[in-house]
């Protein structure tokens, strides 16, 4: 009989990648954070691989991504400074981001020592997808007649609105599209496939505006990069078409709204959205040292910190994107953003690596109201930057890529 052989550290990704999907939004509440249990699972996975593992590997954005931890301490101080909160309250509250965005040094080792493979990963991803994609369509069928999965909901044009992790799908639909367009390694149909249902689920169940505009936008970068003219002008027609038929629904008809900021027809999160701008952006004026730092990681266990950082006013930082941050951080935090965007986009342009262009890019699209992808509890950006670490370090340096809008082939 053949024997069976398992790879424990893909097994370790998975159960931190189903973690993060909350195993699929069927596990009860739990009396103790979830996330601490993916944290727990992070360090053992951590633990695991150093163990196992002692030779040495290249991390090329070692410092990087070390740095993070100095802004976990500088708002940990600030929050001190500003609500008098304890220091080991700001820094406990920030555990599990920072655990999520140092699981870099883990996978890239794993990586370089070719112990797992990006398309082993990237499968594991599909996979994960097309089952929560499952659970989500049919919660959205039964409605809220009939809630069987553990999350957020709302009503949002006519219909349910689950607020689940869109991350792993994100990666999912721009490993296909570039795929589908340039590599040609997966077949035809498996590309359309993973494609149609993340364009579903942002449009059926997650029912973010901006989301959906940063999606469209990500695809357009992944189309401009193209060097055929007419299959250019071919894929670039049907998007079009697509986003007309779409902006001509409710959906789209409120988008539109929003970007021209139409008084009348604004729902009122987007007033309150720009109130708590507002509100942040007073605090972050309020001295040199604001500014720079920010005010404060607040822990809303604390009173003073609840009740001075808009909390209480329902201004949440999760609504403001890069404004909230800085609020929490300073400008320094967003200096250390654009940087190592530039950074990664340089190194991938430089190797010819279309997918991490194009993600990289596509993380901080839409930071006017969204997190940066690299600001989430998940390990979706990690992952990333740990498979782009192992290209650039094993590819040789190719000619570098040219927006070419005319459509003759690049230099």
């Amino acid at each position: 009989m053949k024997e069976i052989r398992i790879n424990k550290y893909l097994l370790l990704i998975s159960m931190i990648l189903l973690m993060n999907l909350n195993v699929f939004y069927l596990l009860p509440d739990l009396p103790f954070k979830q996330e601490d249990l993916t944290l727990g699972i992070e360090l053992l996975f951590t633990f695991y691989v150093y163990y196992r593992n002692r030779r040495r590997v290249t991390y090329r954005y070692k410092w990087l991504m070390l740095f993070p931890l100095l802004f976990v301490v500088t708002s940990s101080i600030m929050a001190y400074i500003n609500y008098n909160q304890p220091i080991f309250m700001g820094i406990r509250a920030q555990r599990h981001w920072i655990g999520a965005l140092l699981m870099y040094f883990p996978l890239t080792k794993l990586f370089m020592l070719e112990k797992i493979h990006k398309e082993e990963l990237f499968k594991m991803v599909d996979y994960s997808c097309i089952i929560l994609f499952i659970l989500c369509m049919l919660q959205s069928v039964l409605g809220f007649d009939h809630l069987f999965m553990n999350v957020l909901k709302n009503v949002r044009y006519g219909g349910i609105r689950l607020y689940i992790c869109v991350l792993f799908y994100e990666i999912s639909y721009f490993y296909h599209l570039v795929d589908f367009l340039y590599t040609k390694k997966i077949p035809f149909y498996k590309n359309i496939f993973y494609i149609v249902i993340t364009l579903m689920i942002f449009i059926i169940i997650y029912k973010s505006r901006m989301a959906f505009l940063v999606l469209v936008l990500g695809s357009a970068i992944t189309v401009l990069m193209m060097q055929t003219t007419r299959k250019k002008f071919i894929v670039t027609a049907l998007g079009i078409g697509i986003l007309i038929a779409f902006l001509s629904s409710s959906m789209g008809s409120d988008i539109i709204n929003t970007i021209l900021n139409n008084e009348n027809v604004l729902q009122d999160t987007s007033t309150i959205r720009e109130a708590g701008k507002t509100f942040f952006m007073q605090g972050i004026r309020e001295s040199l040292l604001n500014r720079v730092f920010g005010k404060g990681f607040v822990n809303i266990d604390w009173p003073q910190a609840y009740y001075n950082s808009g909390y209480a006013s329902n201004y949440f930082i999760d609504d403001n994107g890069i404004i909230g941050l800085i609020f929490y951080y300073g400008y320094s935090f967003a200096l250390w953003m654009f940087v190592i965007t530039f950074i990664f986009v340089k190194d991938a342009f430089e190797h010819n690596q279309k997918l991490y262009i194009t993600y990289f890019i596509y993380s901080i699209l839409g930071i006017y109201s969204l997190y940066p992808t690299l600001y989430y509890d998940y390990i979706a950006y990690a992952l990333m930057l740990a498979m782009l670490n192992k290209e650039v370090l094993t590819t040789p340096v190719a000619k570098k890529i040219v927006l070419n809008i005319s459509g003759g082939r690049s230099s």
